[in-house]
């Protein structure tokens, strides 16, 4: 079963991916500009969380792996990721279960009985300052998660179905980090 994700750079794809130490493929098609011929197809293998192969296969038969191939990756981010998670003797994997709904244009759906309490879905939270890894690694996944995801830009519709929590739980992850005094929503 493939997942898909879409309006999410790089690097917090593959911070989000490292927390829930997923196993398999991510493949986008990259729009690519004068120095590669395009689009060109970018393919990164994980293991437990972390990135074990990169490779990018341009519209002409150009290929770049490792490094060259995660450097255009980041440079040219695809407008969707598709994740293919790989289940066979891996475990770990059988958590790993993505947001059912990507897209950000749909409507957000009230928690039962109605309205969000600490924030609306369409409430942008924005980083009041960087926050050290060392101090960061003693929070909750799910604040770590949260945390990484705020761009000033994702609303927290987006950021709660990224990380697959419920609205209960967004909500006090958003709590905690605003008591932490690390956010401020808008």
């Amino acid at each position: 079963m493939a997942y898909e994700f879409d309006r999410i750079d790089l690097n917090t794809l593959l911070l989000v991916l490292q927390e829930f130490r997923y196993v398999g493929q991510v493949r986008g098609t990259l729009q690519t500009g004068a120095n590669i011929a395009g689009p060109a197809q970018v393919t990164l293998v994980l293991t437990d969380g972390k990135l074990v192969e990169s490779r990018l296969v341009a519209s002409d038969g150009t290929q770049f792996t490792g490094e060259d191939a995660l450097r255009l990756a980041h440079a040219y981010t695809p407008s969707a990721w598709q994740l293919l998670p790989d289940h066979r003797g891996h475990p770990q994997t059988s958590s790993f279960s993505p947001p059912k709904a990507s897209s950000s244009r749909r409507a957000p759906v009230p928690p039962p009985g109605g309205e969000w309490s600490l924030l609306q879905p369409s409430s942008i939270a924005h980083r009041v300052d960087s926050v050290d890894e060392q101090i960061l690694q003693t929070w909750e996944t799910r604040q770590r998660m949260v945390y990484r995801l705020i761009n000033g830009q994702r609303s927290m519709e987006i950021i709660r179905r990224l990380v697959s929590l419920s609205p209960e739980a967004m909500e006090r992850a958003i709590a905690a980090l605003l008591a932490k005094q690390v956010i401020t929503l808008s």
